[in-house]
């Protein structure tokens, strides 16, 4: 911590960055404390560090301990994929698809998940079946595969809740919740309360 503080200091942004996502976290015995990651991750992001920008959106949007700000949030997620982080392009879309911070716009969401899906990145594949699961089951079903493919619990999660209905895919209630406690275990909220009420029907 003080080798980070002192780099920090000195202007070495990446540290700062890292500072933050410690701040953040709250790890090496340091306290969570989101407004100190939040100057942090905005200090390295006005100096061109892409993750730094989306570790600042995500500080303006987290459920708890954030500023709650989705104009400020967007903005950061337009800064880092600006500068190339494609995880940022994806939060981005989500802002668009939710019409959060930015006006409601789901072809602009749409542009911005496929740009992060096709770059490996399961978050924007998984944005891409959640604006196709209304519509088209069976291509949303598709796009949650490829990014559980990728890691993505959230993708996971989705595929999961899928087969357990049979919505798109083959119904197959056994691998179905296996993905959905992956998800769960992964820190993906939705997917740990997906499977309480699936336990409370059965």
């Amino acid at each position: 911590m003080q080798l980070y503080e002192r780099a920090c200091s000195g202007d070495e942004l990446r540290a700062c960055a890292n500072l933050a996502s410690i701040r953040l976290q709250g790890r090496l015995g340091q306290p969570h404390d989101p407004a100190r990651a939040g100057e942090l991750y905005e200090k390295a992001c006005s100096g061109g560090i892409a993750f730094a920008c989306t570790g600042a959106a995500w500080v303006h949007v987290m459920p708890s301990g954030g500023s709650n700000d989705p104009v400020l949030a967007a903005s950061f997620y337009g800064k880092g994929c600006d500068l190339g982080d494609l995880e940022a392009c994806a939060g981005l879309g989500t802002c668009f698809a939710r019409g959060t911070g930015v006006p409601l716009d789901p072809a602009r969401a749409r542009e911005l998940f496929d740009r992060a899906c096709e770059g490996h990145k399961g978050i924007g594949c998984k944005g891409l079946g959640d604006l196709a699961r209304d519509v088209d089951p069976v291509q949303a079903a598709g796009f949650y595969r490829q990014s559980c493919d990728l890691g993505y619990g959230g993708g996971c999660s989705y595929l999961g809740d899928a087969m357990v209905s049979g919505k798109g895919v083959a119904p197959d209630r056994a691998r179905g919740l296996e993905l959905l406690r992956r998800g769960c275990k992964d820190a993906y909220a939705w997917a740990c309360q997906r499977l309480d009420e699936l336990r409370e029907r059965h």
